[in-house]
């Protein structure tokens, strides 16, 4: 049986992923994940059981055949794609194509990118004391972490929660005593950050042991998390190539009864493919709904407003608060007043109905067509949601797209910006895609990258906007000067890599060089 439980233990790893705790809204869909696997591996066991063809003798192998396809296509979370295929089945290889010479072909292109993060789990964590060799055991708390929804960066925050006195097994030992430290993890919200001082007043251990702790704390493995296009047609794809390689193996004998439990293990294989895509279709279609617009407001600039409604801004409660965002934006000057003279020097100054919301149907009344008079939308969101809820709207309507999209350094921006190769191209391909559908016959595409994906860049935009469409690679320059004290030969431009829809449509103005 020990091939049995290898299986199931297996499937439910591998499928259910790596235990998350903590709250969001991806968090969520793993843990329904969970309790869907939990209905459907009973009744798959109990077929299983009954089934003539998978004798006793058969069953280990039945079961080892099973183990040797599905644990090469899940991920530690549970995503499903190619993971640890063994080099003989050459699915990385696109050897020919009917119309193209080369095919751009990455291991997660069959995937939607979702999000990457570090699977934070509450877990036991002993620091040493190097003075007294004394061991401390913390216990870190995530059960109230909301894990991040997009890739911006936040700084966890870590505050004392309780002693636990008495021995855990296999974590307490003669090193330790009997104590455990509890510490809770969240992000930090309006700047808070971790008190160690105020920690280790509570705790009674020193401040130094506390962020020893803590550091082996946040060396948890940061994980990618997508969603399958179509589970599906890639498992059946991969598993009709899993069984024809063993029928090929040059010391295969196969009689009538190995062809027949060959069978029961594609029955069986295809009945659990099913399972799988059945929920991971689900994901696809909630990733891909268009989601409501939580909140809106309007910009609209003073000038088109009337005077009745300029005196209700004036007698408005947040007018300060107005004025403070002017002054912020060096709109105007520090002794500015909402006076008559002071408008007529600033006619255009932008009136933002989020302070104004009691006016702001009545500000919109004064528009016969919005849609016409607005010149600008500002949209705050995860982009990939954005870009497929407003598609629509925007389609064959976009004159010119810019996009500064993250270079894959590792570099300290305000968002994450180092992937897997295959995660970054996944995670553009889709973007680049959308972006396409928006433009104009006449319109072009801005992708400002630097020398660490520029050519992954140029790749993408080959095959999706089209080599023949390529307009030029723009250097924007940023540094002058001589010599690097690096061992490398300076680095002195970005590419902006720039492409047409319709390159026997588009019409570039001349450019004079100075």
């Amino acid at each position: 049986m020990k091939h049995e439980k290898k299986f199931y233990d297996a499937l439910e790893r591998i499928f259910v992923g790596a235990p998350i705790e903590g709250e969001g809204g991806y968090v969520n869909l793993l843990k329904i994940k969970e309790k869907y696997y939990r209905q459907v591996v009973d009744s798959l066991k109990t077929d299983i059981n009954n089934d003539a063809v998978i004798s006793e003798s058969f069953k280990e192998d039945f079961y080892n055949l099973l183990f040797n396809f599905f644990e090469k296509y899940f991920s530690e979370c549970g995503s499903v794609y190619f993971t640890k295929t063994a080099n003989w089945q050459k699915v990385y290889e696109k050897v020919y194509s009917d119309n193209k010479d080369v095919v751009l072909f990455w291991k997660t292109n069959m995937l939607y990118y979702v999000k990457s993060d570090i699977l934070f789990r509450s877990i036991y964590i002993k620091a040493m004391d190097t003075e007294d060799k004394q061991n401390y055991v913390f216990f870190f708390d995530v059960g109230d972490l909301k894990q991040k929804q997009n890739n911006e960066k936040k700084e966890l925050v870590f505050a004392y929660k309780e002693t636990n006195v008495g021995k855990v097994e296999n974590v307490h030992d003669d090193t330790t005593g009997d104590k455990t430290f509890v510490l809770t993890v969240g992000y930090s919200e309006r700047g808070r950050k971790t008190d160690i001082g105020a920690i280790s007043l509570s705790s009674g251990v020193k401040g130094e042991i506390i962020e020893k702790a803590i550091n082996t704390f946040k060396k948890q493995t940061t994980v990618d998390f997508f969603i399958n296009k179509n589970a599906k047609a890639f498992l059946e794809e991969q598993l009709d190539i899993f069984l024809h390689q063993i029928l090929l193996e040059e010391d295969s004998d196969f009689d009538q009864a190995r062809l027949t439990q060959l069978k029961a293990v594609k029955i069986y294989a295809k009945k659990l493919i099913s399972f799988i895509a059945q929920f991971e279709d689900e994901l696809v279609k909630i990733w891909n709904k268009p989601k409501f617009v939580r909140n809106s407001n309007y910009v609209i600039s003073i000038d088109k407003l009337t005077n009745d409604l300029i005196e209700k801004i004036r007698n408005h409660a947040n007018l300060l608060s107005q004025i403070e965002e002017w002054q912020k934006l060096a709109l105007v000057d520090d002794n500015f007043s909402f006076s008559v003279l002071e408008l007529a020097k600033h006619p255009h100054l932008p009136i933002d109905t989020k302070y104004f919301k009691d006016l702001e149907l009545e500000i919109l009344s004064l528009f016969d067509n919005l849609d016409d008079a607005l010149d600008g939308y500002l949209v705050h969101s995860e982009n990939y949601q954005a870009l497929n809820s407003i598609k629509y709207k925007f389609k064959h309507r976009v004159g010119n797209i810019y996009i500064d999209p993250p270079f894959n350094t590792g570099s300290d921006f305000e968002y994450m910006d180092e992937y897997q190769d295959s995660t970054w191209l996944s995670l553009m391909s889709d973007r680049l895609n959308m972006s396409k559908d928006m433009l104009t016959t006449k319109g072009s595409l801005y992708l400002h990258l630097d020398h660490f994906a520029e050519h992954r860049g140029r790749e993408l935009l080959d095959d999706i906007l089209g080599k023949s469409n390529f307009i030029n690679n723009i250097a924007w320059s940023y540094r002058s000067g001589g010599a690097s004290d690096s061992k490398t030969m300076p680095y002195k431009h970005d590419s902006i890599l720039f492409y047409s829809n319709n390159k026997d449509e588009f019409v570039l103005h001349p450019i004079t060089e100075r």
